[in-house]
């Protein structure tokens, strides 16, 4: 059989790697339930522009060659080549904020001047924030999984440690085997602690104050998005009967 020292120090050397993985793997999960609960810190505002009508036939055009006007401004009205179009702007450097906002952008891009649906909308809002909930949901008991299999590791450990059993030493091989697993349940309880802390007290609140805020920005944009799109889909819609209204007008003049 094996040396009870080199074996003590192998599990040894095995359970500081699990529970320094335990802490990082903490710290990693910590730092997106932090990402989670930033996304809507500084949410998403709808904004103005006028755009030239050429550029609307070409979508992915259209975000580079925006006419914002300055507050009283009235010059770019004047223009009659320009129309108004409504888009959605961050002040956020948040990566899951600014994939929203050209999600949505190019949802509203390419159905300018017609009907938009609102539940779009929200699915992409929605997906976005449930693809980083699911990450972190599978993440969290990860540290409590390598407990147990760490607490198994100190098990084998001791048992592999173990003389043969007989009346002269076997009071010597129970020890080993309880110094092996005692040894092993510090990762367990490190994996227990570190679970518990991430998911009754980090991740529970910033899915609270996430929800909240998701909800804030739907609302907002339920409010101040979807009047404007209004406006737009009817100047699209006029804009088609005044282009229908003026070929009548020359077909009938022909026909005269």
């Amino acid at each position: 059989m094996p040396e009870y020292g080199p074996l003590l120090i192998i599990e040894l050397v095995v359970i500081i790697l699990v529970i320094l993985f335990q802490l990082y793997h903490t710290s990693r999960v910590y730092l997106n339930i932090r990402e989670l609960s930033d996304i809507f810190v500084r949410p998403l505002f709808v904004k103005n522009g006028y755009i030239d009508r050429k550029f609307l036939k070409n979508p992915d055009s259209v975000q580079s060659n925006i006419v914002y006007p300055a507050d009283g401004d009235a010059t770019l009205l004047q223009d009659h080549n320009l129309v108004g179009i409504t888009l959605t702007e961050t002040n956020s450097d948040h990566e899951i904020i600014i994939r929203i906002r050209n999600a949505i952008n190019t949802y509203l891009m390419n159905n300018y001047g017609a009907a938009v649906n609102f539940s779009i909308i929200r699915d992409i809002i929605d997906r976005e924030v449930d693809a980083k909930d699911e990450e972190i949901s599978q993440s969290v008991p990860t540290p409590l999984y390598l407990g147990l299999a760490a607490t198994m590791i100190g098990i084998i450990f001791g048992l592999l440690a173990m003389p043969d059993i007989n009346g002269a030493n076997f009071t010597e091989g129970i020890n080993r085997l309880i110094d092996g697993v005692r040894l092993a349940m510090t990762a367990s309880l490190t994996g227990l602690l570190c679970t518990t802390l991430l998911s009754s007290f980090f991740y529970k609140k910033a899915k609270k104050e996430t929800l909240l805020l998701k909800n804030q920005q739907l609302s907002y944009l339920q409010a101040k998005l979807l009047p404007e799109l209004v406006k737009a889909e009817d100047t699209g819609v006029y804009g088609l009967k005044s282009s229908l209204d003026n070929f009548v007008r020359e077909a009938t003049s022909i026909t005269d």
